[in-house]
């Protein structure tokens, strides 16, 4: 295995020496310097390229992360995993343990991700989102038609991600489908 992280090295040695101390499990490390760096509408971004890896066919890696940006430039690589907070019932490394276990048994882990995951769908989704918005800024015309509420219609949010005090925080649509893909791996 290796390790491949956007966070600076200094950061990262200091928590692989409390995970790895003798390099037992992680032989190579590459750190932000090894990312592509990107910027965006919300900040910067730093892209794991697995084409750096030379000596291994493509169909043979898997990249996990909280963030699907981490792996764009091969979404068919990338396993998506929630972050964690600090919870004590988080069981997403068993969730992610039985995923690797099922897809060892697969010739094409890249075909399995995508039937798994969908994020090719998602990232297209994510785009026509995107030009619905653009042309939402356009100025619109007074519509005469309201929709008619109930007294008791609160607006809904995201909630599948409860913290400990029992507030709810809002989730992206992204988020969702990556906890509703991991649900439906560990059922199978």
């Amino acid at each position: 295995m290796v390790i491949f992280t956007a966070s600076d090295q200094s950061y990262a040695e200091s928590v692989l020496a409390h995970i790895d101390p003798n390099r037992t499990y992680f032989k190579y490390r590459f750190y932000r310097d090894s990312c592509v760096k990107t910027t965006s509408e919300k900040g910067t971004i730093y892209v794991k390229d697995l084409r750096i890896f030379k000596n291994i066919s493509m169909t043979n890696m898997v990249i996990i992360d909280n963030s699907v940006l981490c792996f764009a430039f091969q979404l068919a690589n990338g396993i998506p995993i929630l972050p964690y907070y600090h919870n004590k019932d988080d069981v997403e490394l068993t969730v992610l343990k039985n995923y690797l276990i099922k897809l060892a048994k697969f010739d094409d882990i890249q075909q399995q991700n995508k039937l798994t995951f969908n994020l090719h769908i998602l990232l297209e989704e994510a785009k026509n989102e995107k030009q619905i918005e653009e042309v939402s800024k356009e100025p619109l015309k007074e519509n005469k038609v309201e929709k008619e509420t109930k007294k008791d219609d609160k607006p809904k949010t995201a909630s599948l991600f409860d913290e400990p005090n029992g507030v709810s925080r809002r989730v992206s649509k992204v988020q969702t489908h990556i906890y509703e893909s991991l649900q439906n791996a560990k059922k199978k």
